[in-house]
C-alpha cells in the first residue's frame, strides 16, 4: 500500500483535481428551447412592468408603499411576487426600505432621488407612446 502523503501521491492527487476542475469549467450550459426563451422573455417583461408600476405609484399616489398596497391595486398579482421586485429596485438604488423591523410584507418602501428621475422618465416615455397611438 502506497503512502497517501508521499510526494508521488500528492502530485497524482493534484493532477486529478486539475483535470476535474478543467472539465467542469469547459461545460456548456444546456440550450433553451424556443418556448422556454419566450417564457423567459415574457417573465422579464412582466417584471419590468411590475417595477414600473411601483415607481409610478410612488410618484403619483403615495410617499411610501407596502406590498399589500400593490396587491390591492393590481389584482392579478400576489404577495409572493412583490418582494423580489422590491429587492431588485433596492439593488438598483431606485427605492429604499423605510423601516426594516417589520416583516417583509409589512416593510415600507419609498423612492430615492434616482428612482424619482427613473419614474419620471418612464412616465414621459409612456405618455409619448400613448400620443403616437392616437
Amino acid at each position: 500500500m502506497e503512502n497517501p502523503f508521499s510526494l508521488f501521491a500528492q502530485v497524482a492527487a493534484l493532477g486529478a483535481h486539475g483535470q476535474t476542475v478543467s472539465s467542469l469549467s469547459n461545460r456548456v450550459p444546456p440550450k433553451k428551447s424556443p418556448s422556454q426563451l419566450r417564457k423567459d422573455a415574457a417573465r422579464l417583461a412582466r417584471t419590468d412592468f411590475m417595477r414600473a408600476q411601483v415607481l409610478a405609484m410612488l410618484v403619483h399616489k403615495r410617499r411610501s408603499v407596502v406590498i399589500n398596497d400593490l396587491v390591492s391595486e393590481n389584482p392579478g398579482t400576489t404577495e409572493a411576487q412583490w418582494p423580489w421586485v422590491f429587492k431588485t429596485l433596492c439593488e438598483r438604488n431606485l427605492v429604499r426600505r423605510c423601516n426594516t423591523s417589520r416583516g417583509r410584507i409589512a416593510q415600507r418602501f419609498e423612492l430615492t432621488e434616482e428612482g424619482r428621475v427613473k419614474a419620471e422618465e418612464i412616465i414621459r416615455k409612456a405618455g409619448m407612446a400613448a400620443s403616437k397611438k392616437h
